[in-house]
């Protein structure tokens, strides 16, 4: 009762509550009073504004409703009914969009909307069909479609160089990012310490393949019946969210991809991640070389099973023929496993891999790969890469140099 009472008084503090209560007490002075259809009619209204359900819904407004309009960034999750409904008007909309030389990627711009209905998870998705749905031109839908690839497709597949984020049409996102930069002090640092605790956690070995870390294999005297490799700490969410030029310009646009993150992946802020902890070990797991690259390609998912930290290994188009023939596990299958801390104290365990984000991971690649986004955005940053190749010597090897003009002409702000 007492979160029911707190919720209903932050709710009457909002600028509409306040006038209805103002009107209230003028009818009260003189002696009327306003008929229940008309109240019911009122809140109908002032829930439309906030939540973009129409008044003319039937839907009971419920507390998952409720906290959504304090923080729009979480979406809310709607009856398999109305989200019929909802998904069908996105649909519709996205359908009649005309292409007009609005950026490189344009004519990807359906098939990507329509995967993203399709493929984002609940909260996500129904933010995503309302932007759709408010896009009254097509230039409008075409700024829905800039700021998803700009802000989550693109910095989940590139490696290093950001480009700048188109901005979230949402002004509550503007918010959010707001909030976010406010808590970028100093760039983050790929840290061996993570590398080394997904080591301990893992038993030294790609958790694909099953191949020895080459030190360690080193270490135990070379035995024949272990296969090795060059193994590497791989994070699930990328650590382009935790890496960035320390310059307030590139802060900016780190802030405003995990706003992004976090509006098409509420769970994912739900579990805490943010850019003070993308090191943290349930964000990795121990992969060889070769899978790790496939890992970040979205060549290779990790699909939940009903039994706890196992996993259904999906590869996906361009995964190596080879590697699916020598490197997966039996049946597809992964286990994960929790380990003791390297002072041997079970209570501070090192945690497997969170399962909401290798969902997260896992539905980038069903956008990804069902709209042949995956490839675009690969051959736009070869582009890139050819275009540094191109400069002749003028780009420093320390990274110093301003990459904005190469990223404006090759790819990031003509999406």
């Amino acid at each position: 009762m007492a979160g029911k009472r707190k919720r209903e008084e932050s709710l009457s503090n909002s600028p509409r509550r306040r006038s209805a209560r103002i009107s209230d007490m003028r009818s009260s002075a003189s002696g009327t009073t306003a008929p229940l259809s008309s109240v019911r009619s009122l809140r109908s209204r002032e829930m439309s504004a906030l939540t973009g359900v129409s008044e003319l819904s039937t839907e009971e407004e419920s507390p998952v409703r409720r906290y959504y309009i304090h923080d729009i960034s979480e979406g809310h999750m709607t009856t398999p009914e109305s989200w019929t409904v909802l998904s069908d008007l996105a649909r519709r909309r996205v359908n009649r969009y005309e292409t007009k030389s609005r950026g490189s990627l344009e004519s990807k711009l359906t098939a990507c909307l329509l995967a993203c209905i399709d493929h984002l998870p609940d909260g996500g998705r129904e933010s995503l069909a309302r932007n759709i749905r408010k896009a009254d031109t097509d230039d409008d839908l075409h700024a829905v479609f800039s700021s998803l690839c700009t802000g989550l497709l693109c910095p989940m597949k590139a490696n290093s160089a950001r480009g700048t984020i188109t901005p979230s049409p949402h002004s509550q996102g503007e918010e959010n990012a707001e909030m976010m930069l406010a808590r970028l002090l100093d760039p983050n640092r790929r840290s061996s310490e993570f590398r080394d605790t997904l080591l301990r956690r893992d038993d030294y070995r790609c958790v694909v393949s099953n191949q020895m870390d080459q030190k360690r294999y080193d270490e135990i005297g070379s035995p024949d019946d272990i296969n090795n490799a060059e193994v590497e700490g791989a994070h699930i969410i990328p650590f382009n969210y935790g890496k960035w030029k320390d310059t307030p310009a590139a802060a900016q646009e780190v802030s405003k991809a995990w706003e992004v993150l976090w509006r098409y992946f509420p769970a994912v802020r739900r579990c805490g991640l943010n850019i003070d902890n993308i090191n943290d070990p349930s964000n990795g797991m121990t992969l060889s070389e070769s899978i790790h690259r496939q890992f970040g390609r979205f060549s290779l998912a990790f699909i939940a099973t009903e039994i706890p930290n196992t996993y259904r290994i999906k590869t996906y188009h361009h995964f190596p023929k080879f590697y699916r023939q020598h490197f997966l596990p039996p049946n597809d299958v992964v286990t994960f496993q929790a380990a003791a801390s390297d002072t041997g104290d079970i209570s501070n365990c090192i945690p497997p891999p969170n399962p909401i984000y290798l969902e997260c991971h896992y539905r980038i690649a069903e956008i990804l790969n069902a709209s042949g986004m995956g490839k675009a955005i690969d051959q736009k940053l070869q582009d890139l890469e050819d275009l540094k190749s191109m400069s002749h010597g003028h780009m420093a090897q320390d990274g110093s140099t301003d990459l904005s003009r190469y990223l404006n002409l090759a790819f990031w702000q003509t999406v």
